[in-house]
């Protein structure tokens, strides 16, 4: 309003116009609504009186109109999902296993794999012997041909998501107190593991003077997310998943939830009476806002 008053007793008449514009198309971040509460959220952590400040001096100066809300979105986006490629040309090439892990993480889970499949036996066996595995995670073991030049990615990808799951399974409460090295057993994951697992899905804080981790929802959503998208790149380059169902089972997440996760990440979810089929195609597509009435 300040700035208004300056611009209607100091600005052009041709700036004037622009501000009273562009102002009339302010955007109210509770008149945004998305395809769940997890972008939503994700969009309010965004500074929008900033964004929509530098709109109004970008339209008063002349400069190319910018739509702020899409700003907010492409912001969050790049808090909320994993690190994606907008200009893939292939679907196995939008997100990344490894860009996930980490190299370090990477690393270590494709020694354990290396180890695993040139022993002699059945390289299924080596690996679900370490430790607990869920039994969505080895069905997906069992489809995968070794034959197939890019049967280990899917391999290194299916350990990561597996790791990915009983974390999930175990940090299911809002503060833990203790260094990642402490949390590692609590959390059921290795050493190696913990510092990069908080360092996605945590916020190092204090609670009554303890150090630890705060997980909120939006991290506990974030999580959720990036699980869902280890899955489907353990399924293969084709980057499809015929259902999704009794992964969700063992993941402990809706259905309805998940199909919403991954529209947000661009992929494609229908509903049928064999299960809920997802699927990612290129060129990426985001889901675009939806405007509600301003209240």
């Amino acid at each position: 309003e300040k700035r208004m008053m300056l611009f209607d007793s100091f600005g052009s008449a041709k700036k004037q116009r622009a501000l009273r514009s562009q102002a009339a198309n302010v955007v109210n971040i509770d008149s945004v609504i998305s395809a769940g509460d997890t972008m939503l959220e994700a969009v309010q952590r965004q500074d929008m009186g900033e964004t929509n400040r530098r709109a109004m001096e970008d339209a008063a100066a002349g400069k190319p109109k910018i739509d702020p809300t899409e700003v907010a979105l492409k912001q969050a986006r790049l808090k909320f999902l994993p690190q994606f490629d907008e200009n893939a040309e292939k679907p196995h090439d939008v997100y990344s296993s490894r860009a996930i892990a980490g190299e370090a993480v990477w690393s270590n889970i494709s020694n354990i794999v290396t180890a695993c499949t040139k022993q002699e036996g059945d390289w299924r066996d080596h690996l679900t012997g370490r430790g607990f595995w869920f039994g969505s995670v080895k069905k997906l073991l069992n489809t995968i041909n070794m034959e197939d030049r890019k049967a280990p990615h899917q391999i290194k990808s299916a350990v990561l998501l597996n790791q990915l799951m009983k974390f999930h399974q175990n940090a299911n409460k809002n503060f833990f107190y203790g260094t990642p090295e402490e949390l590692a057993k609590k959390f059921a994951i290795s050493n190696d593991l913990a510092p990069r697992f908080l360092e996605l899905f945590a916020t190092p804080s204090n609670d009554r003077g303890k150090d630890g981790y705060s997980i909120t929802r939006p991290l506990k959503d974030k999580r959720l997310i990036h699980i869902l998208i280890v899955y489907l790149i353990a399924h293969g380059r084709e980057m499809m998943v015929g259902s999704i169902d009794a992964f969700c089972e063992d993941l402990q997440c809706e259905v309805s939830t998940a199909s919403m996760l991954l529209r947000e990440a661009g992929c494609a979810v229908k509903k049928s009476k064999a299960g809920t089929s997802v699927s990612l195609k290129t060129p990426l597509a985001f889901p675009p806002p939806r405007r509600g009435k301003r209240p």
